[in-house]
C-alpha cells in the first residue's frame, strides 16, 4: 500500500510481477494494484512458517475483481483441508478451519513436544499412516470454483448471546465496501454484561450507514452495534495492530439525524430505551434493532413498559412498531395492541415475500436473522403463534393453526404462488399449509429448517425443552434449577418462580405473565407435534430440508429428517454449520 502511494510507483515499467503474502489482502489495493501498474501481475499467496511459508497461490485479475480476496489452490504436493470442530470436511460455503498437508508440512517446534502434539496431528484423509497435517489456526471456506477464502483466526472467535461469531467474516463482508482501506472487528465489553460487537475502519472517504450496507450480506446478529472510522489504526512497536490501543466507541449510535422524543409517553420510553440499550440519547425515529437491540432485550423492555405505563404490549411490537414514535403510538391508543398473527420482520421489497413459521415458543422474534439470510431486498412475514398474549388460548392441533395461518397470509397476498419458511415445528405446520394451499389450487414451494417430521422425531424431556425456552426468553440466564424439582409444579407455579428468580438476582426483569404464557404455547404445540399425523402432499413442489451439522446427537435421526415419504419428488438437503438454536443466524439459501 506504502508502496502503490509513491507518486513513482507507476513509472515502474520493468516490474512483471509482485508477490503479497503474510497479510490478508483487502480487495481495495488490488483495484488500486490494477490502476497504477497495468502492465504488471499481482500474486496473493498464503502459508505459515510451520509449512515452508506459501502453500496456496491465486493470481489477481485486472479485471471484474471480487470484494472479497481469495488464498487461491494449493501448490504442488500439498493438500489443504477446511474441516469442522469434529475433523470432518465441511461443504462448499461452509466456514471450517484451516489444515496444511504434505511435503512442506514441518517436523514441530524444536523442544516444544506439547505444542508440536497438539499442531502437528495424524492425517486421516492420507494412506500414508505416518502423514500427518498442520493445524493452522485459521478460519476459511471452499468457494465453489474450488479457491479458498480466507477469513482470519479462530483465535477471535467470541460467543455473544449464544451465537458462535468468527470476526473476520464481519470484517471479510466489510472491505467488500468500495471505500473502506482496513477493518477490524472487536467485541467489546466496556460494561458489564454489556458485550457487543464494534467494527473499526479506515477508508478513503466518509461513508454513509454501514449498517444498511451488511444488512443483506450478514445475520442480524453479526452486524456491529457501532461503528468507528479512524484516521489510522493504532499500531504495536513492532507494527502489528494493537487491539488494547482501539478507542471505546461513543455511546450515541442513532441512526439518523437526532431527534428528541417528544410528550411525557415518548420521554419515558425514551429512558427505558436508554437503559436497556445502554445508550446516552435515544431519538424519536431511532430504530430499536439498529441501536442493538435484540429478542432477548425485548422481553424486559415489554415488561418494564407495562409496569410504567399499565399496558402489555405483545413481543413482536419491536418490529411493529421499532422506534420510539411508533410504540409510544402503540401505548397511546385506548384499544388493546394488534394481536394479529402475521407480523411484518421485513416489510419493503419488491420481491415476492416469504411467510415463516417459528417454532414452538411461537415467538416470531426469533425469525428475525432470516433478514440477513435473505437480503435487505426480501419482504418477511413471520406467522405469531396465538396465546403468546395470555388473553387467547393457543390452537390445539396444527391443522388448526396451519389453517389460521393461512387465512391470514391470504389477507396479505391473496393469491399464490406462496413461499414457506417452518423452522422446527414450524416445518411442520407449514408443511399443513402447503397441503392446505395445494388442495385449494395454489402453487408453493417450502423451506424446512432443521424440522424433523413426527414420525422420525425422538421426544426428549418436555421440562428440559421448557427450561431451554425460558432460558431463551431471559437473556441466556442459567440459574442452576432442578428439573425434576420443576415438574412438581403448575406452569403458573413455574413463571412466578423464575420470574422471582430472575428478578431477584437481577438477572433480568420479566413478566411472570410473559412466562407462563410461553409455557402455555409451547406446550399446546408440542402436543400438536405429537398427535399430528401429516399426509403426503397431492402433488410435488419445490422443498429444501437444511440441517444443523453440529446437532450430533440426531445420529439415530434418517438423513432426511423423515420427509421424503411426504413429498413426491425429492427434498434438496444442505448442512448448514450451526446448532439448531443457531441455524437461523448462520443459514444461507442457495435456490
Amino acid at each position: 500500500q506504502v508502496f502503490l502511494e509513491h507518486d513513482a510507483a507507476s513509472q515502474c515499467a520493468s516490474l512483471k510481477r509482485v508477490v503479497c503474502s503474510g497479510e490478508a489482502l483487502p480487495s481495495a489495493l488490488v483495484r488500486r494494484f490494477a490502476e497504477r501498474l497495468p502492465h504488471a501481475t499481482l500474486y496473493n499467496l498464503y502459508g505459515p512458517t510451520e509449512a515452508a511459508v506459501d502453500v496456496t497461490e491465486w493470481t489477481c485479475p485486472k479485471t471484474d475483481i471480487p470484494n472479497a480476496i481469495p488464498i487461491g489452490k494449493p501448490i504442488a504436493n500439498t493438500q489443504m483441508y477446511i474441516l469442522d470442530p469434529y475433523g470432518a470436511p465441511v461443504p462448499v460455503g461452509v466456514v471450517g478451519e484451516l489444515y496444511i498437508a504434505g511435503v512442506q508440512v514441518a517436523r514441530g517446534y524444536l523442544n516444544r513436544a506439547e505444542l508440536t502434539a497438539e499442531r502437528f496431528v495424524k492425517d486421516p484423509f492420507s494412506a500414508d499412516e505416518h502423514a500427518r497435517m498442520y493445524k493452522t489456526g485459521d478460519l476459511a471456506r471452499w468457494q465453489h470454483d474450488g479457491n479458498i477464502e480466507y477469513l482470519g483466526r479462530n483465535d477471535f472467535q467470541v460467543k455473544l448471546r449464544g451465537f458462535r461469531i468468527e470476526l473476520g467474516e464481519i470484517e471479510a463482508r466489510l472491505v467488500e465496501h468500495e471505500s473502506i482501506r482496513e477493518v477490524v472487528v472487536v467485541a467489546r465489553e466496556d460494561r458489564a454484561g454489556d458485550k457487543r460487537l464494534v467494527a473499526y475502519y479506515t477508508a478513503s472517504e466518509e461513508i454513509g450507514d454501514l449498517r444498511a450496507f451488511l444488512g443483506g450480506r450478514l445475520p442480524e446478529y453479526m452486524v456491529p452495534s457501532a461503528f468507528v472510522q479512524l484516521e489510522q489504526m493504532p499500531l504495536s512497536p513492532n507494527g502489528k495492530l494493537d487491539r488494547k490501543a482501539l478507542p471505546a466507541p461513543d455511546a450515541t449510535v442513532a441512526t439518523r439525524t437526532y431527534e428528541p422524543p417528544q410528550g411525557e409517553i415518548e420521554t419515558k420510553l425514551a429512558a427505558l430505551w436508554q437503559e436497556l440499550l445502554h445508550v446516552e440519547q435515544v431519538g424519536r425515529h431511532d430504530n430499536f434493532f439498529a441501536l442493538g437491540g435484540h429478542s432477548l432485550i425485548a422481553v424486559p423492555l415489554m415488561a418494564k413498559t407495562a409496569k410504567q405505563f399499565g399496558k402489555v404490549l405483545p413481543l413482536a411490537s419491536v418490529f411493529t412498531a421499532p422506534t420510539i414514535a411508533a410504540m409510544a403510538e402503540l401505548i397511546a391508543r385506548e384499544s388493546d395492541a394488534s394481536s394479529d398473527i402475521l407480523i411484518p420482520i421485513q416489510a419493503h421489497g419488491d420481491l415476492p415475500p416469504f411467510f415463516a413459521v417459528p417454532g414452538a415458543g411461537g415467538n416470531v422474534l426469533s425469525l428475525r436473522s432470516l433478514v440477513g439470510a435473505l437480503g435487505e431486498k426480501q419482504p418477511v412475514f413471520g406467522l405469531q403463534g396465538v396465546g403468546l398474549d395470555g388473553k387467547t388460548q393457543p390452537f390445539q392441533s396444527v391443522g388448526e393453526t396451519a389453517e389460521a395461518n393461512v387465512r391470514a397470509m391470504r389477507g396479505r397476498q391473496e393469491a399464490g404462488p406462496y413461499r414457506l419458511i417452518g423452522y422446527s415445528y414450524g416445518g411442520v405446520v407449514a408443511h399443513e399449509m402447503a397441503r392446505i394451499l395445494l388442495d385449494q389450487g395454489e402453487d408453493v414451494s417450502l423451506v424446512l429448517l432443521d424440522s424433523i417430521a413426527p414420525a422420525a422425531q425422538e421426544f426428549g424431556d418436555e421440562e428440559a425443552g421448557l427450561l431451554a425456552l425460558m432460558k431463551e426468553m431471559t437473556g441466556g440466564a442459567d440459574l442452576g434449577l432442578d428439573v425434576e424439582v420443576l415438574k412438581e409444579y403448575s406452569d403458573e407455579q413455574k413463571a412466578q418462580y423464575l420470574a422471582g428468580l430472575l428478578n431477584e438476582r437481577d438477572v433480568v426483569d420479566v413478566n411472570a405473565q410473559q412466562l407462563a404464557s410461553g409455557m402455555s404455547v409451547f406446550r399446546a404445540n408440542i402436543d400438536s407435534y405429537r398427535k399430528h399425523q401429516p399426509s403426503k402432499l397431492p402433488r410435488a413442489i419445490d422443498v429444501s430440508l437444511y440441517r444443523a451439522s453440529q446437532t450430533r446427537e440426531r445420529a439415530s435421526v434418517p438423513h432426511d429428517y423423515g420427509w421424503s415419504d411426504l413429498f413426491h419428488g425429492d427434498v434438496r438437503i444442505h448442512d448448514v454449520d450451526a446448532t439448531h438454536d443457531s441455524i437461523l443466524a448462520n443459514v444461507r439459501f442457495t435456490h
